[in-house]
């Protein structure tokens, strides 16, 4: 089952909210993110950035673990960040 997103910031647009976090579980037990998960994430971003709404975070659980957008998008920017800065040092 996949929400729209007015479904998603209808409470944060009702509470006047800044930023939200949201997450989901994957009953398989494998949190590893699907196509359809990124896909819906970066909806979310675009409508909430439209909104004035900042996505924080996205959580995907599954069994004792558990996967942060966050954690992923941070390790990428710093990756992309490093590897700019040696490219420019040489």
């Amino acid at each position: 089952m996949q929400l729209h997103p007015r479904e998603i910031f209808r409470e944060a647009v009702r509470y006047s909210a800044a930023r939200v976090i949201i997450g989901h579980n994957h009953p398989s037990g494998n949190p590893e993110p699907s196509q359809a998960d990124i896909d819906f994430t970066k909806r979310l971003m675009d409508c909430g950035e439209l909104m004035g709404i900042e996505l924080l975070d996205h959580f995907v659980v599954g069994g004792d673990h558990f996967i942060s957008f966050e954690r992923i998008w941070s390790f990428v920017r710093k990756n992309i960040y490093f590897s700019t800065f040696l490219k420019n040092e040489n």
